[in-house]
């Protein structure tokens, strides 16, 4: 499947909204440093292939949202989700999670 933007998982626990975004392309690849271990596996983060505009339209009502890659990380701190001080990199490849405690 060829996608140049992101990849978008949507998906419910009781009445929480959790969102999962990350670059397109980092799907399937495995980052560590350290004792960090980033693994972007299909199974997990594969979800529907969204532009930027759709994955703002469900990460601004959503409970959890991981967001990894450049793109992704960037969408979250321009939404107003994550702070830039609130981001982790492995092997370079940024990561930051939000969570809702507010509901």
């Amino acid at each position: 499947m060829e996608c140049k933007g992101f990849s978008l998982k949507v998906f419910y626990n009781e009445r929480r909204k959790f969102v999962l975004v990350c670059d397109f392309e980092l799907l399937g690849k495995k980052f560590v440093e350290g004792h960090y271990i980033l693994d972007v596996s299909r199974e997990y983060y594969e979800g529907e292939c969204a532009n930027e505009e759709e994955v703002a339209v469900q990460i601004k009502d959503a409970d959890y949202v991981s967001l990894i890659g450049d793109q992704s990380v960037k969408l979250g701190i321009n939404e107003g989700l994550v702070h830039k001080d609130a981001i982790v990199k492995v092997q370079g490849v940024p990561f930051a999670i939000f969570i809702n405690t507010l509901t």
